[in-house]
């Protein structure tokens, strides 16, 4: 379901150059779940941005259900994500002006020809239309 070779991210400051990810291969398939552990700087949240299409790959490749993600330009990306991704962050991002039901729907507001009777009614089963990618 996930495929990374030999994923690598670089970042620039100035002249220095701190290579987060040195060449990840890793797979994951359906129903699979995985821990990422390690100590602070150690490229864990380097790997889940890159997973989660928040930031791309220096160099490798990114196969999701066998799309090559780390190919698709920013539109793409933001449409994949908003179809194929969900995110739980540590801190919650919720938006504070709308309720927990309006923010459970709030993807639904990039989704083509969804009006928003439609939206209302499907947030309360919108985890049940989810596709979750488990890992």
């Amino acid at each position: 379901m996930i495929e990374l070779t030999n994923i690598r991210k670089t970042y620039f400051t100035g002249e220095l150059e701190y290579q987060a990810l040195k060449g990840i291969d890793l797979t994951i398939n359906p129903n699979d779940y995985l821990a990422l552990m390690g100590s602070s700087g150690s490229g864990k949240s380097t790997l889940m941005n890159i997973i989660g299409a928040l930031d791309i790959p220096t160099s490798g490749e990114y196969l999701l259900r066998k799309k090559p993600i780390h190919e698709l330009n920013d539109n793409q990306i933001s449409e994949f994500r908003n179809q194929e991704i969900g995110f739980v962050f540590q801190t919650f991002n919720l938006l504070s002006k709308l309720s927990a039901l309006e923010n459970v729907g709030l993807p639904l507001l990039y989704a083509d020809g969804i009006e928003k009777e439609e939206r209302d009614a499907k947030s309360p089963n919108w985890v049940n239309e989810l596709r979750p990618i488990v890992f």
